[in-house]
């Protein structure tokens, strides 16, 4: 397919140039360009979604299964039944309808996220952190390698305890309540020593999650550019030479 002499593809690669350097004039400030841009984006997004949404889940999951119901399987009508319910937030007087829909979502979704959180991260955390510190660490054959590998399990040990003490706020408290209840000079030393030793470690847990955190925050900033880069390549590359094309063509 042409347009005066032009493929499709050409104006597609034109289009999308265009679009990329409309959402970068955002650098800018915010200007009509960029909001038009937005709105598009926005809508196109929204539009696919439903497209998705129809064909892959309402008439696959809910249509079809609703017709082949039966007074012996009325499951699949289910699905139907609390869709409808939604249409109830169209009155006040039948707004409590839609409540029971979202309720059933949001009870669905809290305990996907709880399964999920459990069997993806906190079991494979505690099973990962229970490993041997002591000889059996350093028994493996390597060499030099055995003391990299041990230092490693006990760094992942140490930062898992110290960064869940960190989320103790009874620590400090705790030490400083036996220092006071305690009586004699080693009483007030032992108390001290604890105290002391409680903060440092909340102090490692600290500056391990911020570790963390700074790491997370390093990789989505490093994606970003990545992004950026490509975009930045398609411009002055593909972008300039089908537009170069385009006004030869003119």
């Amino acid at each position: 397919m042409m347009l005066p002499g032009i493929p499709f593809e050409s104006l597609g690669i034109l289009l999308a140039g265009l679009l990329t350097l409309a959402v970068l004039s955002f650098v800018a400030g915010d200007n009509p360009v960029y909001r038009l841009v937005e709105h598009v984006f926005v809508g196109v997004t929204a539009g696919y979604a439903a497209v998705v949404a129809y064909h892959h889940v309402l008439v696959p999951k809910v249509v079809q299964p609703a017709m082949t119901a039966s007074a012996e399987n009325v499951l699949p009508l289910v699905p139907l039944l609390l869709g409808g319910l939604l249409v109830g937030h169209l009155s006040r007087r039948t707004s409590w309808l839609a409540s029971i829909p979202l309720a059933v979502v949001i009870g669905v979704g809290a305990a996907l996220a709880l399964a999920g959180a459990l069997a993806g991260t906190l079991v494979p955390q505690v099973i990962a952190t229970a490993v041997p510190l002591g000889e059996d660490a350093l028994g493996m054959p390597g060499g030099g390698a055995n003391l990299v590998f041990a230092l490693g399990r006990w760094t992942l040990v140490v930062g898992v305890v110290a960064t869940l003490m960190s989320f103790s706020t009874g620590l400090g408290a705790a030490g400083s309540g036996t220092g006071a209840a305690g009586s004699g000079t080693g009483g007030s030393v032992g108390s001290g020593i604890g105290h002391g030793a409680a903060l440092a470690i909340r102090q490692v847990g600290r500056g391990v999650l911020l570790t963390a955190l700074g790491a997370v925050f390093a990789s989505i900033a490093v994606s970003r550019f990545a992004l950026l880069a490509g975009r930045v390549a398609f411009l002055t590359d593909e972008w300039l030479r089908t537009l170069g094309t385009m006004l030869a063509f003119g």
